[in-house]
């Protein structure tokens, strides 16, 4: 007797559903249309220009952010690089060009911008759009920070990601 019924195939691979395409979307228009506002502000004064430091959590990794010499006029005002690798076959980097949003009376600093992410999983390479959008403080030469990574992997195929970190920047 044979056997009629249909099957199901289940697929390993992570396709994007619609809420997380919503996600992604809502995140880089709010990152995108925030920079107006950014330019009215001035954030909390960095206590160098370069800093160095490492990040805990999905992406562990290392992270550089920079910040233009004083008196220059940009629409963003800081660059961060944040890189992470494991042995198991996977590296992740991702730039992003942020604006920073003080909160009034208080020594916190929200900040979020677009930026550019590849990767490489289990020998294949993808790259895609990326943005930031966290929380910083400083206390003296370190900066401590929670970060929100979301991104939209285009190439060679769509996938949606999003990842949170914790982490430190020293500005000698």
């Amino acid at each position: 007797m044979p056997n009629d019924w249909p099957t199901l195939s289940v697929s390993t691979r992570p396709t994007l559903t619609r809420p997380a395409w919503s996600v992604l979307v809502l995140c880089l228009l709010i990152a995108l249309s925030a920079t107006e506002i950014a330019a009215a502000r001035q954030s909390q004064n960095p206590p160098g220009r370069l800093g160095f430091g490492l990040q805990a959590g999905p992406l562990s990794g290392f992270s550089i952010k920079g910040y233009p010499a004083r008196g220059t006029d940009g629409r963003f005002e800081s660059v961060v690089l944040t890189a992470s690798l494991n042995f198991k076959g996977f590296a992740f980097a991702q730039a992003a060009l942020l604006d920073e949003l003080p909160l009034r009376t208080s020594p916190l600093t929200v900040y979020l911008g677009p930026g550019l992410a590849g990767e490489v999983r289990d020998g294949r390479a993808s790259a895609g759009i990326a943005s930031a959008v966290g929380i910083r403080f400083f206390k003296a030469r370190v900066e401590i920070y929670l970060e929100l990574t979301p991104r939209l992997m285009l190439l060679p195929s769509r996938e949606a990601y999003a990842a949170a970190g914790v982490g430190f920047r020293i500005y000698p």
